[in-house]
């Protein structure tokens, strides 16, 4: 896995963590 791997994991566990700040603000 290079670094192009690991930001895409770290964007997508980003965009996950704002889904659920997302559901705990707005849901």
């Amino acid at each position: 896995m290079g670094i192009d791997g690991f930001y895409e994991t770290l964007e997508i566990f980003i965009l996950k963590s704002e889904a659920k700040l997302n559901l705990l603000y707005f849901g």
